[in-house]
């Protein structure tokens, strides 16, 4: 059987459902993509694709997808959506199906299992943490260091928490990161893109996909 068949669900239904999006294995992807019977689509923010990509996918953020810019990019060919472990490419697979009718497929296990399969990806020389990361520890950080100072020197320190707390909220609720775009002007990050937070599905994070 040749390795393309390995797909894990073929559901083709077009009702937007995630649950209705089929899966491949990265061996399997892999077969299609050279075959060039499909075309890797990588949903990842643009600074996770500096620290790992897999060479030849086509970069479309889940944070700002379009799926007539996909149907531009994939022709006739069937379009794999890839993240870092497989959420976030199946959310990308549904929406595409939803909007354009047709069957999309998702990675499993995402560029995490492309990488355990021992196929090729490729890195950045110089590979800073993700700002979505550099952002959760920034306001870890001072969110401890405040709420200390609050209890021991000054109850007004508590402001702190609470005003970082809310700027939290509204980045979930607007997609935009304000200590993000902050962090992408350091040095250490110039030249990289912000990542825009999704609400609900914030880049770089635990098992984000």
């Amino acid at each position: 059987m040749a390795p393309g068949n390995a797909i894990l669900d073929e559901g083709h239904a077009a009702d937007a459902s995630a649950a209705s999006v089929s899966e491949i294995d990265p061996r399997g992807a892999a077969y299609l993509v050279d075959a060039g019977d499909a075309v890797l689509i990588d949903v990842r923010e643009p600074d996770e694709r500096l620290v790992s990509a897999v060479p030849g996918s086509m970069p479309m953020p889940l944070s700002a997808f379009e799926p007539d810019a996909v149907m531009a990019v994939v022709d006739a060919r069937r379009p794999i959506f890839h993240c870092r472990s497989g959420r976030r490419s199946v959310e990308a697979a549904a929406l595409f199906t939803t909007s354009t009718g047709l069957s999309a497929t998702s990675l499993a296990g995402g560029i995490q299992a492309w990488r355990a399969a021992g196929l090729p990806t490729r890195s950045a020389a110089r590979s800073p943490i993700p700002i979505m990361r550099q952002v959760q520890i920034v306001i870890g950080v001072a969110a401890v260091v405040f709420t200390l100072l609050g209890a021991l020197v000054n109850p007004w320190f508590l402001a702190v928490p609470g005003f970082l707390g809310c700027g939290l909220v509204y980045a979930g609720f607007s997609g935009n990161c304000g200590l993000a775009t902050v962090l992408a002007l350091v040095p250490w990050n110039r030249g990289r893109p912000a990542s825009r937070a999704r609400s609900g599905v914030p880049s770089g994070v635990g098992d984000d996909g």
